[in-house]
């Protein structure tokens, strides 16, 4: 019988302050089936308990930037993607993602006028496309470069006075 309670009570104590897969997996398994808020709160349940879960993070990132994602989302996403980047990860997605967290963030703001904070969000966008083709090598992002100069330039023109 004491055997069963200190087997009980190790379970239990594993199950409190161990890392269990549970919440990446049920995030995984929520994002599956299009539940993405939700994805994104058991991807917060997992990293208090591992915060340097990278896939867990990359599963909070797809999730945030899903249909029309809020500014709010795009915020979720770049904390995230910032994250990646300082503890290394320079790969052509990482990037990517977040030219185009930064483009959607820029396009929200352009949209309610505030061309300055708008400017800001192009040219890191931009910044990260270049990073993109670079670690990619190839041309595969030379329109989408293109674009964020024609925003650049179309924000610009509309904080003349």
């Amino acid at each position: 019988m004491k055997g069963f309670v200190f087997l009980f009570l190790l379970t239990g104590a594993f199950r409190l302050f161990g890392q269990t897969p549970d919440d990446c997996s049920d995030a995984q398994k929520l994002y599956a089936q299009g539940k993405y808020e939700e994805a994104i709160k058991a991807v917060g349940r997992g990293l208090t308990k591992n915060p340097d879960n990278r896939d867990c993070r990359k599963i909070r990132i797809n999730a945030a930037m899903r249909e029309s994602p809020t500014a709010q989302m795009y915020a979720i996403a770049l904390t995230d993607l910032g994250y990646l980047v300082d503890h290394g990860d320079k790969s052509e997605w990482t990037y990517e993602r977040i030219a185009v967290a930064e483009s959607g963030l820029a396009a929200q703001l352009y949209e309610v006028r505030d061309y300055q904070n708008g400017l800001k969000h192009y040219k890191v966008a931009k910044e990260a496309l270049q990073k993109a083709k670079n670690a990619n090598g190839g041309s595969v992002y030379d329109k989408r470069l293109e674009d964020a100069d024609t925003y650049i330039m179309q924000v610009q023109a509309e904080m003349k006075p």
